[in-house]
């Protein structure tokens, strides 16, 4: 009966290692989603500050990392809005804004779905654990 005990240890610490594997994956995927959603809100408070700018007027514009430069508005109507593979588009300050609000949301419910999934990790690995436990103390 010992080794059936061996490998069922076994068993639950190589599920162990795989639980680790996916919670560090599932965090960096949340950590990335937060960057880009702390980048979205940076673009929707841009725009924000630009809505009552005029043409030709200057103002400090971030451009990430907590730099800015100083340019002059042309445009403050519309914004350039990438769609993805290289690949911008010119879009109304307020559709553009509505969209980075819509991109916001759906990477806030992905970052609540991640953290549902972690939590679901980390409670069979608790009662994974509290299985090992209880096999080593009715050796």
């Amino acid at each position: 009966m010992k080794p059936t005990m061996d490998k069922d240890m076994q068993g639950k610490m190589m599920e162990l290692e795989s639980f680790k594997t996916q919670l560090q994956q599932y965090q960096q995927q949340k950590s990335q989603i937060m960057m880009t959603v702390q980048e979205m809100m940076s673009a929707k408070a841009t725009i924000d500050g630009i809505k009552d700018t005029k043409d030709g007027e200057e103002m400090i514009i971030p451009i990430g990392g907590g730099t800015f430069i100083r340019g002059i508005i042309t445009d403050p109507k519309n914004v350039i809005s990438s769609v993805g593979a290289d690949i911008a588009v010119t879009k109304d300050a307020l559709s553009a804004k509505a969209s980075i609000e819509e991109q916001i949301k759906l990477a806030e419910e992905n970052v609540a779905m991640l953290d549902s999934e972690m939590q679901k990790i980390e409670m069979r690995a608790q009662e994974i654990y509290v299985e090992m436990e209880s096999g080593t103390a009715k050796k």
